[in-house]
């Protein structure tokens, strides 16, 4: 366990810290607060490692943008902004604020750099907490500017499907905590919502494969459950994801045959191409006023 001195002395080196608990091992990277490892006591690794041939992320916070930005840019106050998609925080360096045995607090404060792309004084604190076999994912927004401030918020966890080196791809569901009826909703080639919907459900679980993804994510334009399941069908092993402090979820593998899925929460979504570039009419966008504070929570469950 990495002690205080040497953090202060690699300040300004990414670096890994783990916590544990009697049923789990996790590892964060100071670079983006990105959960990179999380295994279970049977030393199974549930957390996609990373491979530039399909996706060379783990488990990217999404701040203070979500999907993709019309031309890539935004309006605020008559002036027009760039920003890439899902945001700059998970390619930022955090501060370490606080590592103990089980629990690692992490935070991240706007600068100069940080402005040039998005007009607020912010501070954003990500708390990592291990409970047996369940990770807690807190995140803090705390609006530290004398006007509102207006963002999204989400995760992007990606989870090796298979689990087992005798299982296939085929052999995982997708299981939701109640029945849903939603449409997909479809993006186009520069990532943005066409307006279009597929219907995609009726029911409380569908059987992955790889054809699902040839349109892109899976993001339901209604959704009743709190609670998703990643599941195999041979062994019963997986991940249950609890977001009740989310409003959306997206359902995401590239296309092609790449080996993991992932289970993202999201307050906020990509833009329409047919809206406007303006960042408060943004759908799903959160107003928080000067000197207020926004949290919500999502735990990951080892089955």
């Amino acid at each position: 366990m990495n002690t205080l001195r040497e953090r202060q002395r690699n300040a300004n080196k990414n670096m890994t810290f783990e916590i544990m608990s009697d049923g789990a091992v996790a590892q964060i990277d100071s670079k983006g607060a990105e959960l990179i490892s999380l295994k279970d006591i049977f030393g199974t690794e549930y957390i996609w490692q990373g491979d530039e041939k399909y996706w060379n992320r783990h488990s990217p916070i999404l701040f203070p943008i979500i999907g993709e930005q019309k031309n890539g840019q935004y309006e605020y106050n008559g002036k027009i902004y760039s920003i890439s998609r899902h945001g700059f925080a998970r390619d930022m360096e955090f501060k370490v604020i606080n590592h103990t045995r089980d629990r690692i607090i992490l935070a991240l404060s706007f600068d100069e750099n940080t402005l040039k792309k998005y007009p607020f004084n912010f501070r954003l604190q990500v708390t990592f907490s291990l409970e047996s076999a369940v990770l807690h994912v807190e995140y803090l927004v705390q609006n530290i500017g004398d006007s509102e401030m207006f963002f999204c918020i989400g995760g992007h966890t990606g989870y090796n499907v298979p689990l087992m080196p005798d299982e296939k791809f085929e052999d995982y569901y997708v299981k939701f905590e109640k029945h849903e009826n939603f449409n997909r909703m479809l993006l186009n080639e520069n990532g943005l919502y066409s307006g279009k919907t597929r219907h995609f459900l009726d029911g409380d679980s569908f059987q992955l494969n790889h054809s699902i993804f040839d349109d892109d994510a899976v993001v339901p334009d209604k959704l009743n459950s709190k609670s998703v399941s990643l599941v195999s069908r041979k062994t019963g092993r997986g991940v249950t994801v609890e977001f009740p402090d989310f409003d959306n979820l997206a359902i995401w593998s590239p296309k092609g045959d790449a080996p993991f899925v992932c289970l993202e929460p999201w307050n906020g979504q990509a833009s329409n191409e047919s809206d406007d570039i303006n960042l408060c009419s943004k759908k799903g966008i959160i107003e928080l006023k000067a000197g207020g504070f926004y949290s919500a929570c999502h735990t990951i469950t080892l089955l």
